[in-house]
């Protein structure tokens, strides 16, 4: 499978817990994009998978209601 057939799937909450489980589960078969709180986390965990990319952002500061 050539990368660009790769699934790409986004992972909120991916640099601890449950979250990462489920980055690192996905991470052999999907391209992924991590999310997290902590940019050195999520930076870590993006260069931890073969094919990742890493988004520091704080999702819920922007009043989503």
């Amino acid at each position: 499978m050539t990368d660009h057939a790769r699934p790409v799937a986004l992972v909120t909450g991916a640099t601890r817990g449950i979250g990462r489980a489920v980055a690192e589960d996905l991470g052999r078969t999907h391209r992924v994009i991590v999310h997290g709180r902590d940019r050195d986390a999520v930076d870590a965990l993006a260069a931890s998978l073969p094919d990742a990319v890493g988004w520091a952002a704080d999702l819920a500061a922007g009043g989503l209601a």
